[in-house]
């Protein structure tokens, strides 16, 4: 069996899952672009840790595209960029097919680079990620790109995504790493103690019956969330927590809030009011 130390993923999205079965559960997914290292090697299965997250889960092997330890160190230290656009056409290896939003251009320079020798090019929006992206209004505008996108556990594309899977990708294409799940997002960024002093971008920590983490929203101003629940939805946020906007209902118990955009003199509180119910 050859031996592989590092990999990339070469399709529009692949599953990475908590065992070596088709049959296990979905923890994430890795977009184009998106790097990894290997940690276990079995028959068609690799127990990888994702570049961008840490994340260990495992892939089929069949879904990846292995690279020599000099390539994956050259991706790493490279100009690279994200797609942003909801869907675009990407050429790898003379295939063409579909670029998802937030995917990975690595040593990319006029939507075109190459992969160990592999040329590919992209035909739609990109973000290089050296620029200065994270502005609040811009992280908003990206966030409501995902509106009505279905929930999916374990999901990080417009077609299927989970809570922190959505704030994940969002900021991402900011150039503000975030991990994977919500409870280790929760441990970035500078802690904000008073709701009033809550900033549009802000992000919002939920926690369930037992005070865990389990849940994480983008706030938008104006006493507004936007979040992943049933679908990528803007509901109403209040001291308590989350509040369905068709039912009034409380659906989630707010914990703690994050700030990771610096503060501009463009983001005030007064951007933060709160109608009544």
């Amino acid at each position: 069996m050859l031996q592989v130390q590092y990999g990339i993923c070469p399709l529009s999205v692949v599953p990475l899952r908590k065992e070596p079965s088709h049959k296990s559960e979905m923890i994430s997914q890795l977009l184009f672009g998106e790097t990894f290292a290997v940690l276990k090697q079995q028959p068609q299965w690799l127990e990888v840790k994702c570049t961008h997250d840490a994340y260990i889960g495992w892939l089929d092997e069949k879904q990846c595209l292995p690279l020599p330890d000099r390539e994956y160190d050259r991706l790493l230290l490279s100009p690279r960029a994200y797609a942003a656009e909801p869907v675009q056409e990407m050429v790898f290896r003379s295939v063409h097919f579909p670029l998802l939003w937030g995917s990975t251009l690595p040593a990319c320079s006029n939507k075109e680079g190459h992969i160990h020798h592999l040329p590919y090019r992209c035909y739609g929006e990109v973000v290089s990620a050296s620029a200065d992206t994270a502005q609040s209004a811009q992280l908003l505008d990206y966030a409501r790109t995902f509106l009505h996108a279905p929930y999916l556990w374990g999901g990080r594309t417009l077609f299927g995504i989970d809570c922190s899977g959505f704030t994940q990708l969002v900021f991402k294409v900011c150039n503000i790493p975030l991990q994977r799940d919500a409870y280790q997002q929760a441990q970035q960024g500078k802690l904000v103690l008073d709701f009033a002093a809550v900033l549009p971008a802000d992000l919002l920590f939920f926690n369930n019956a037992d005070g865990k983490i389990t849940h994480v929203g983008i706030a938008l101003g104006n006493g507004k969330i936007i979040h992943a629940s049933g679908c990528v939805r803007i509901d109403l946020l209040r001291e308590q927590g989350i509040f369905h906007a068709e039912t009034g209902m409380l659906t989630h118990q707010l914990k703690l809030i994050k700030r990771l955009v610096p503060e501009t003199p463009a983001r005030t509180v007064k951007d933060f009011s709160r109608p009544a119910l």
